[in-house]
């Protein structure tokens, strides 16, 4: 998760919108798998800053 974390960050500061990560995260569930996507926007929630407390 780290990875992504860091990769996400890079993102937004690259210009990427919120919307744009999440649905790139979300096209990964067929090679990914659903559980693996599910964990990837949980991490992408604290990302955003999103999650709840």
């Amino acid at each position: 998760m780290t990875q992504l974390v860091a990769h996400a960050e890079a993102a937004l500061r690259a210009g990427a919108t919120r919307q744009q990560i999440h649905e790139t995260i979300s096209q990964l569930t067929f090679y990914a798998g659903g559980p693996a996507v599910s964990n990837a926007l949980v991490a992408l929630k604290h990302v955003l800053g999103e999650a709840q407390a």
